[in-house]
């Protein structure tokens, strides 16, 4: 029980972090989020927002990832919380990928550029430990086994 909150304090720190910070200054923030947002205005055939809006976009992202991150270390609705992370931080993951966007990492010998590749795996990390927690049912019988269980039980009086 000590291990899981602490474990789950732990996991919510960097997205109340990263969340408090893009509300805070969310300049920074707009940079990586402006082509994700127009890939999505694009798609979605919608004008592509203006600055004040991406901005209000990134502030809205940042307090709703401050609050299932606050949500997810007081451990109130861990698994609810912990797949409002996973849903938040995918999208951030795109964005931050190295694949596709424009190298603007330091030359590599034979004079080739790479993309620094941690702030990506960190994101994927957060991804994998979010999707994890959502799974955790703390030892206890998930609600598809207990539906099952209560219908096989169901099956088993009635046949008697």
């Amino acid at each position: 029980m000590v291990v899981r909150s602490l474990a789950r304090a732990l996991l919510a720190a960097p997205f109340v972090h990263d969340g408090v910070d893009a509300v805070r200054h969310p300049e920074e923030h707009v940079a990586t989020a402006r082509p994700a947002l127009d890939l999505v205005t694009k798609v979605a055939q919608r004008p592509p927002l203006t600055p004040t809006e991406t901005v209000r976009v990134v502030r809205a992202h940042g307090a709703l990832t401050v609050a299932a991150g606050l949500v997810l270390a007081s451990g109130r609705a861990p698994r609810t919380s912990a797949l409002a992370l996973t849903l938040l931080t995918l999208p951030l993951a795109v964005a931050r990928q190295p694949f596709t966007r424009h190298p603007e990492g330091a030359a590599q010998p034979g004079g080739r550029r790479r993309a620094p590749l941690q702030p990506f795996l960190q994101t994927l990390a957060l991804v994998g430990a979010t999707t994890l927690e959502t799974a955790d049912t703390q030892g206890r019988p998930s609600l598809a086994w207990r539906v099952r269980h209560a219908r096989e039980q169901r099956r088993a009086g009635h046949e008697d």
